[in-house]
């Protein structure tokens, strides 16, 4: 019975644990390999934020955070930031000379 007891304990435990941690999608504007580097760099800065993983093709972003540390409203506010950057930009990605001209290179 009492092993019982601290299992269930313990589950709950664990439960209790993860339900801090939320992952949350988004749509972004990213041109380039930069681009995902800069929003990487930018949201990983955030207090709370466990993983930043971005997909180009798909125009997306996801991430792992800690919801007692940090909001998803947080997260969008600073990722809409970089989207404006990237939607305003005369050049392929907003940064002309750290990326354009190293993706011509290429």
């Amino acid at each position: 019975m009492n092993r019982l007891l601290a299992i269930i304990i313990l589950a709950l435990t664990i439960s209790v644990g993860d339900a801090k941690q939320k992952t949350v999608t988004l749509k972004s504007v990213m041109r380039c390999a930069n681009c995902e580097n800069r929003i990487k760099q930018n949201l990983s800065k955030v207090t709370g934020v466990k993983a930043v993983k971005t997909d180009l093709k798909a125009q997306q972003v996801t991430i792992i955070y800690d919801s007692q540390k940090t909001t998803k409203k947080k997260l969008q506010n600073i990722l809409e930031k970089n989207n404006t950057k990237n939607k305003n930009s005369t050049s392929e990605c907003g940064n002309k000379e750290k990326c354009c001209s190293v993706n011509k290179k290429q």
